[in-house]
């Protein structure tokens, strides 16, 4: 189903959504579109899969996003600028699926039009205005996808349970212009590890505890930076358009992007438990209460980048080290309340409140509301 993300250009959008599948879902489909009136700027995209073999199953896509990127400027300093990027893809998915575990593998190729515009006026160390050193360019992409898990969730389950999950993401991106920029063409690794255990049976459902790990690395001087921090918000599902979506790498108690770079790693651990199976609701409006639960956590992440990205080393002063970064990183810790309904009879909604205390990096106390569960 189509996923709309909140990290993109900031605004109020409006739009649409639609998807179908056959009945013997043989042929599936979706698309989206958003726009936002003030600025007139659009974002969608559209796509099709056909299992009529099996194995693989078959995909073609198109669409066009804008974001803000970091990027190199004619003075060789590196500052945001706003992306616009078109693109079609193509994949191939192979899955192999079993009675306690499920394992596929994803390739895919693209190409890309990428146009980049500064989001304000920067200078250099005179004053004077600098431009975009790369301000258009054209792509060919290639990638892979590695998912292995083998996690339980039963009816009453507040978490998956006993197993892990696994996912590798390799992307290599090249220029397809007569005289290649170096600022273009990236090679971007990703790695996201979880593990589940239900631990003890606490009323109604399991006690599980859940620990994760998610790692990127981004080489190349076109490499986009990425942000560390922010909550990890789950996803609103109405069966026809999803609103939401996770996070790459969340550090619970901070702001998101307050560290940024091209290596960057979140982990955390939480303790998950079962609090009260409601079961109870009003006729007007139509709403169910269906089951609530609590978790503790402790997060930490960090971000940097070498000195050939735009990063800036800042010295170890005899301290652990890396890529000349002192190693300190973000570190929070929280607790959240969970729940989970039914409004007008079929849309399923799951809210979290949490409140998390920074412990390194910071000395604040954050309260937030985020989707999903």
């Amino acid at each position: 189903m189509p996923a709309y993300f909140a990290d993109t250009e900031s605004g109020d959008y409006y739009g649409l959504s639609s998807s179908g599948e056959d009945l013997v879902g043989r042929h599936a489909w979706s698309a989206w579109a958003v726009t936002e009136p003030q600025s007139g700027r659009g974002q969608g995209a559209a796509g099709y899969s056909w299992s009529g073999l099996g194995n693989p199953v078959l995909g073609v896509s198109g669409g066009q996003t804008r974001d803000l990127v970091r990027t190199s400027y004619s003075d060789s300093s590196r500052h945001t600028a706003r992306e616009r990027e078109q693109r079609l893809a193509v994949s191939a998915m192979f899955r192999r699926r079993r009675m306690h575990g499920s394992a596929s593998l994803t390739l895919g190729s693209e190409l890309i039009q990428r146009q980049r515009l500064p989001d304000r006026v920067y200078g250099d160390s005179l004053g004077r205005p600098v431009t975009l050193r790369y301000p258009n360019g054209r792509l060919f992409g290639i990638g892979g996808t590695l998912a292995y898990s083998n996690t339980s969730l039963r009816f009453y389950s507040i978490s998956p349970e006993d197993g892990v999950t696994v996912r590798v993401d390799l992307h290599r991106l090249w220029s397809r212009a007569l005289y290649p920029a170096p600022d273009f063409g990236d090679t971007e690794t990703r790695v996201a590890l979880a593990a589940y255990r239900a631990v003890a049976r606490i009323t109604w459902s399991r006690a599980v505890m859940a620990v994760r790990a998610n790692g990127l690395v981004r080489n190349g001087r076109g490499a986009s930076w990425a942000g560390v921090g922010g909550v990890s918000n789950g996803t609103l599902n109405l069966d026809f358009i999803s609103f939401g979506g996770s996070r790459l790498l969340p550090v619970r108690g901070f702001p998101s992007g307050v560290r940024a770079g091209t290596r960057a790693w979140s982990a955390g651990i939480e303790w998950r438990m079962p609090l009260f199976l409601v079961e109870r609701g009003i006729n007007v409006p139509p709403l169910f209460l269906e089951r609530t639960w609590a978790l503790a956590f402790v997060d930490a992440g960090d971000a940097w980048a070498p000195r050939s990205q735009g990063g800036r080393p800042t010295g170890c002063d005899g301290g652990p080290c890396l890529d000349g970064y002192p190693l300190d990183p973000l570190l929070s810790a929280g607790a959240e309340l969970g729940l989970r309904g039914t409004a007008i009879h079929w849309l399923t909604i799951a809210l979290r409140f949490g409140i998390a205390r920074q412990l390194a990096g910071g000395s604040g106390t954050v309260t937030y509301l985020a989707l999903g569960g």
